[in-house]
């Protein structure tokens, strides 16, 4: 039943791996709100430059509140990839593991993403590529512009407008504390001032000029619900261009 709120206890645990010397410890909470059936946990791979087998960790869910747990324990590998001489990457469950990091580029169906983002086409929230679950309190799509004919940064020349269709854009997370990176802009309309709230509060307030045509800020914010949140803030049609969010 997912037409109510529920909640679970992650935390990751050893199996061939060991806790803070393949892979960092990550203890929180999931908090699925009604209707979301899936949500992602990032373990951080601690990286080194020895060629060794595969090994293993286990991700252990407790104490659910609103659900049942039908699998109570996953197992998720660190692959080797060193040689000697080589430097080491590797990941649990796939995805990007060693940095707990994920990049959104708000862009069009047409254009697609830049290079190491994922594409936000103006979707309602949902189930996306790799694992991960974002989107719009409502479909955004309409709202979404490629400015091609500027010719900048190809993360940057896309944009969808918070405050058009959809007042909000959120991504599921689990609870804890994360540094955020949000640009906004529209590199053909300079001098247009935006605001930008992230759960709650006050995040990205500025306006760009011919000079600088994307307002950027940086900092860190905590989830308490699973989900970040971006809002409008008081700006008019806020242009959100990109987002990077790494686990602290």
């Amino acid at each position: 039943d997912t037409s109510t709120a529920a909640r679970v206890t992650f935390a990751a645990a050893a199996g061939t791996g060991k806790a803070g010397r393949d892979f960092l410890p990550r203890r929180g909470t999931l908090a699925f709100r009604p209707g979301v059936t899936t949500m992602r946990v990032t373990v951080p791979v601690k990286g080194d430059a020895k060629a060794e087998p595969d090994e293993t960790l286990y991700l252990d869910l407790t104490d659910a509140v609103g659900a049942t747990v039908d699998t109570a324990r996953g197992t998720g590998t660190i692959t080797n990839d060193d040689t000697k001489g080589g430097g080491h990457g590797g990941g649990a469950g796939g995805g990007s593991t060693s940095a707990g990091k994920v990049a959104v580029d708000f862009t069009t169906a047409a254009a697609g993403a830049a290079k190491g983002y994922l594409a936000d086409t103006g979707e309602a929230f949902g189930a996306r590529a790799g694992g991960q679950s974002f989107g719009w309190a409502a479909d955004n799509a309409a709202a979404a512009v490629d400015a091609a004919a500027a010719g900048h940064n190809a993360a940057l020349r896309t944009y969808n407008v918070l405050g058009a269709a959809a007042g909000a854009w959120e991504f599921a997370l689990p609870n804890g504390r994360y540094k955020v990176r949000l640009s906004a802009g529209d590199p053909d309309h300079p001098g247009e001032t935006y605001a930008v709230t992230a759960e709650g509060a006050a995040f990205l307030a500025g306006t760009t000029t011919a000079k600088h045509r994307v307002v950027e800020a940086k900092g860190v914010v905590e989830v308490t619900d699973g989900r970040l949140t971006l809002a409008a803030g008081g700006g008019s049609l806020d242009k959100l261009a990109s987002i990077k969010i790494r686990a602290l």
